[in-house]
């Protein structure tokens, strides 16, 4: 529960909106292993909402707010994802390889959700990367909040 929360506050996924449901994330388990893990999908808009606050539903938010020792864990829990798999140098350069593998993609799904508005892929492609590490430093903001 706490990297899915954490994951959704720092994607900001608002992809859903207007729809009656506000972003495509899945948690899902694994039948053999029981182990969850996390689903991201339609990920076309993320890193556009800064994170302010927790995307979180009220049984997250209650989580946060009166299980005991669950703020603890959850800035832990952030603390040890950003000193490995999601420091801002890993998710960095997962980035810029994942970006030459979709660019043939990309393209084809603004072109089909946004016929008439001009692509740029360069263009978007570097204003998401630049976005990432202020994305981060609010994210620990937030996180840092908790302790508080």
């Amino acid at each position: 529960m706490a990297d899915f929360l954490l994951l959704l506050t720092l994607f900001g996924n608002y992809n859903g909106y207007p729809f009656p449901y506000w972003f495509h994330e899945y948690l899902a388990q694994d039948s053999k292993t029981g182990r969850y893990f996390y689903i991201p999908w339609d990920f076309d808009v993320v890193f556009r909402k800064k994170p302010s606050e927790f995307m979180a539903n009220r049984s997250q938010l209650r989580l946060i707010a009166d299980y005991p020792g669950y703020r603890p864990l959850l800035v832990e829990r952030w603390s040890k994802l950003r000193s490995g798999p999601l420091s801002v140098e890993n998710v960095l350069a997962t980035a810029n390889r994942v970006e030459a593998r979709i660019a043939g993609y990309v393209e084809w799904d603004w072109v089909r959700w946004n016929p008439e508005a001009p692509f740029d892929g360069e263009k978007n492609s570097k204003n998401l990367i630049d976005s990432i590490p202020v994305f981060f430093e609010q994210m620990d903001s937030l996180v840092e909040s908790l302790e508080n």
